[in-house]
């Protein structure tokens, strides 16, 4: 069907109206400064959360998003973690509402094979990275032989993670943030443990999981449980953290079951022969660079 004089003309300004729109957001993507609001991302994060991220490969994902590859990445408590690939992405809909959500995940610890997998959010309270915040997170199969962490030699980690600011404004944020977590382990083999004037000998777990709630510099160790091939135990206590971490002090309560070689293994003769089947209570008190046994 062939358009009317007077039907093409008025079809003309909505084409241009279309074609000028398209081009101006043509250019705003070609001029964009995305290396100066990739560079602003890191900083914020930094600031706000502790997290150091250097990566000397990044891009842009569509629609509001960027990916890093071979990162590495610096926390507190941690020296180094080398990931195979991490990206955020923010949620569009949440910054229309003035309370950005960033959505990550990535493999941590893939250059020398498979590595676990890392998945979360951010909730920010506004647009400016102050007021509230809360991050909601899991990890998967992560190896902690390649997290240089200090007493884990190796093993292999399952966690689900909350954590809380009430600003997470840098000028506001406490060094000790409120938050939960869900942690467990399997095939663990710990360094030697500096416990008494003796340190306890290296040790390894098939399992040990447990239950970590801190609130004002005050963790909660809630249903603590290990396995080896020689015994088990269960505990619960409390850290109350101090700067540096070496200075907080530990107080845990345990119930252990254990043979007698895994006793004389542990230097822990003086508590006596114990019942087969039946625990034993210990208790682990003082900082965590001098702890007690008794």
């Amino acid at each position: 069907m062939k358009l009317k004089p007077a039907q093409s003309l008025s079809a003309m300004p909505v084409g241009w109206t279309v074609y000028t729109i398209m081009m101006v957001g043509l250019c705003l993507a070609l001029t964009f400064p995305y290396d100066s609001l990739h560079a602003m991302l890191l900083v914020r994060l930094s600031e706000r959360t502790g997290l150091d991220i250097h990566a000397e490969q990044w891009r842009l994902q569509l629609p509001a998003g960027v990916i890093w590859n071979h990162p590495s990445i610096f926390m507190p408590g941690v020296e180094r973690i080398d990931a195979e690939q991490l990206q955020v992405q923010v949620k569009l809909s949440s910054v229309l509402r003035g309370q950005p959500v960033l959505v990550w995940s990535g493999t941590i610890g893939g250059r020398e094979g498979t590595g676990g997998r890392l998945s979360g959010e951010l909730s920010l309270g506004t647009l400016s990275w102050s007021g509230p915040a809360q991050a909601l997170g899991t990890m998967e199969h992560l190896d902690l032989s390649s997290l240089a962490l200090p007493l884990v030699k190796k093993g292999l980690l399952r966690a689900r993670f909350e954590r809380r600011w009430t600003d997470l404004s840098a000028a506001e944020r406490s060094r000790v943030e409120e938050g939960t977590w869900h942690i467990e382990l399997t095939d663990v083999e710990l360094e030697q443990l500096p416990v008494g004037p003796y340190p306890l000998p290296p040790l390894t777990l098939s399992s040990l999981s447990g239950r970590l709630e801190c609130h004002s510099g005050t963790c909660r160790l809630e249903s603590l449980r290990g396995e080896s091939q020689d015994g088990m135990f269960s505990g619960e206590g409390e850290i109350v953290l101090h700067d540096p971490l070496p200075t907080s002090h530990l107080s845990l309560t345990l119930s252990v079951i254990m043979t007698e070689a895994l006793k004389d293994h542990l230097h822990l003769t003086h508590l006596g022969l114990a019942t087969p089947g039946l625990p034993q209570k210990l208790t682990v008190s003082g900082p965590l660079s001098n702890l007690q046994m008794q």
